[in-house]
């Protein structure tokens, strides 16, 4: 498996368990983040900073619904594998609570900047609704900024329908999750 090919698209991409063994591709991937000025991604993985081990611990925890508000859901977390290079970060809410559907929906994932407009985003959104569909999510919900051209293209490529508007952010439904294009 190739990471990028010559014309610049990818090659097929692997999700992994978040693991102490990358640790340093974590720390590139955040100062990718940091470089392109993207505050919120670097504020939700500082504690990666402070210490590893317990912020990988905290990622299972997440899964199992240890730690977690008695408002949110219990989140699966995965890593986006090119080869050895993390390329971005997926979470599946496993069901939906009240904040939940207001705030985040069952899916979200990012993509490192570096790699951006490089086919990955459609990669880990594609592999994300494999995921749910293993965790019996019938129907996905998820959520993008209106100004994220990019996110809005992957979704409705996928057969995202828009279910509502709201404060610049836009609610795409997925009825069939088995079927990522």
């Amino acid at each position: 498996m190739k990471p990028i090919s010559d014309s610049g698209r990818t090659s097929p991409a692997r999700l992994s368990a978040p693991s102490t063994d990358l640790k340093e591709e974590f720390l590139r991937l955040y100062q990718d983040y940091q470089k392109a000025g993207e505050s919120d991604w670097c504020e939700a993985a500082n504690g990666a900073l402070r210490n590893f081990s317990d912020y990988i611990r905290s990622l299972a925890d997440d899964a199992n619904g240890k730690g977690i508000s008695s408002d949110w859901a219990p989140t699966s977390h995965f890593w986006l594998m090119d080869q050895s290079h993390l390329i971005g970060t997926l979470r599946i809410r496993h069901y939906l609570t009240p904040a939940v559907e207001e705030r985040a929906g069952h899916i979200g994932y990012d993509i490192s900047p570096q790699y951006r407009g490089k086919g990955y985003g459609h990669q880990i959104f594609a592999l994300g609704l494999i995921e749910a569909r293993r965790m019996a999510i019938r129907e996905v919900l998820a959520i993008c900024s209106q100004s994220n051209l990019a996110s809005r293209r992957i979704l409705e490529k996928a057969g995202g329908v828009i279910k509502k508007r709201k404060g610049g952010d836009i609610w795409y439904l997925l009825k069939e999750p088995t079927r990522p294009q």
